[in-house]
């Protein structure tokens, strides 16, 4: 028996934002066992139907479809967007006031930021994240973007030690809401 094909593209559909969403609730850290989470690694924003809606219109996630399903995804959020999600406005906001990349600020850089990675469990293991990472750097660097931002959990060691293979750098931690988080940075 073959293995089911993955195909990577951009989202585009209602469909394509519905199974995003669900996708985020199956492995968001407030619903999982916390010894799961532990293990699994797990997201913490939690982003609307509609809001992922209004990003494919601008800024499209990369999604990994197979038969059909959204098994993966990359939620990408240029500023303009980000100024509409409360949580992604505080990151950004914190992220230009306090981080540099290379001896330079970030504040004014034409960076891209990734709201969030997720892959359903059955498809870890299977080297999705630098493939995901791979069309999200070619679509972004194309439009503009000199790199991609985002943060990561620092207790979620599965997610941090994903993009540190994928080559992302930390570059600061910022705490939201009393939770610690590297500030990582993949340059285009």
């Amino acid at each position: 028996m073959s293995t089911p094909e993955v195909t990577l593209q951009l989202s585009s559909t209602y469909e394509h934002a519905v199974g995003m969403k669900e996708l985020q609730n199956a492995n968001l850290r407030r619903l999982m066992d916390p010894s799961i989470a532990a293990i699994e690694g797990f997201v913490t924003a939690e982003y609307e139907v509609d809001f992922l809606v209004e990003l494919q219109k601008v800024t499209p996630a990369v999604i990994a479809v197979c038969e059909g399903k959204v098994v993966a995804y990359v939620i990408a959020a240029d500023r303009e967007a980000s100024a509409k999600h409360g949580l992604l406005s505080d990151m950004v906001g914190q992220i230009d006031s306090r981080a540099s990349f290379r001896g330079k600020p970030l504040r004014g850089e034409p960076f891209i930021v990734v709201a969030q990675l997720c892959i359903a469990k059955e498809f870890r293991g299977q080297r999705l994240v630098p493939r995901l990472y791979q069309y999200y750097a070619d679509t972004y660097r194309a439009r503009g973007f000199s790199m991609s931002v985002t943060t990561v959990a620092k207790a979620n060691e599965r997610s941090l030690h994903a993009h540190k293979k994928a080559n992302w750098e930390t570059v600061a931690d910022l705490e939201f809401n009393g939770v610690m988080f590297d500030v990582i940075v993949l340059p285009f």
